[in-house]
């Protein structure tokens, strides 16, 4: 009997997509599509060189983040995002993990890459847990590349938790972390250790 997986793969939680004109994309959200405002990061790395604005918005369970870039001495990640995919594309899509630490530290033995560590904070409701994997393919920058995120964090359903999963303080670590990736410049992608074995599925 095959041993039981430590962590299981749960739901989309959310999709993050890149927009030039975040007022705009909001209001279609918003007044058309019948979503509401759950967040908002004005600057999710004020002291650093560029930076993005985030919005967190939900309809019926389904949540959505929409990201500008914001390029001051640097050009934001964000930004060359839009350059090579244009408005409004999904730059990343977030699958909720029960037991994110031992899935991350699981894949990462079998060859996946992830960027930076699983970031951790607290609320009142008990701890919130997410982390970025590398981009898909490794013939992009690690700017221009679409990725997975993994979170982990308590099901609920009060507004309270679901706007605090936006939190700036986390958004701002995570925005710093895929900055110092497209820094290094590397070429390693998210699948880029994982070699298929004879005769498996």
């Amino acid at each position: 009997m095959p041993e039981k997986k430590k962590w299981q793969w749960l739901k989309e939680d959310h999709i993050t997509y890149a927009v030039w004109d975040i007022q705009f994309w909001r209001y279609v959200y918003i007044a058309n599509l019948g979503f509401r405002e759950i967040h908002h990061t004005a600057d999710a790395s004020p002291h650093g060189q560029s930076s993005m604005e985030l919005y967190g918005l939900e309809n019926g369970g389904s949540r959505i983040a929409l990201v500008r870039p914001i390029s001051r001495m640097a050009v934001s990640h964000v930004e060359s995002f839009l350059r090579m995919h244009g408005d409004h594309s999904v730059q990343h899509v977030a699958y909720g993990i029960h037991n994110l630490e031992v899935f991350v530290a699981e894949m990462r033995g079998k060859g996946f890459h992830f960027v930076g560590n699983v970031k951790q904070r607290t609320d009142l409701f008990g701890p919130i847990k997410q982390i970025f994997a590398k981009r898909f393919d490794a013939t992009l920058t690690p700017a221009q590349g679409p990725f997975f995120e993994f979170v982990e964090r308590p099901e609920r359903t009060d507004e309270t938790g679901i706007a605090d999963f936006f939190a700036s303080s986390v958004a701002g670590e995570l925005y710093e972390d895929v900055e110092e990736e497209v820094m290094r410049a590397e070429h390693e992608c998210f699948v880029s250790g994982v070699h298929k074995t004879a005769g498996g599925d």
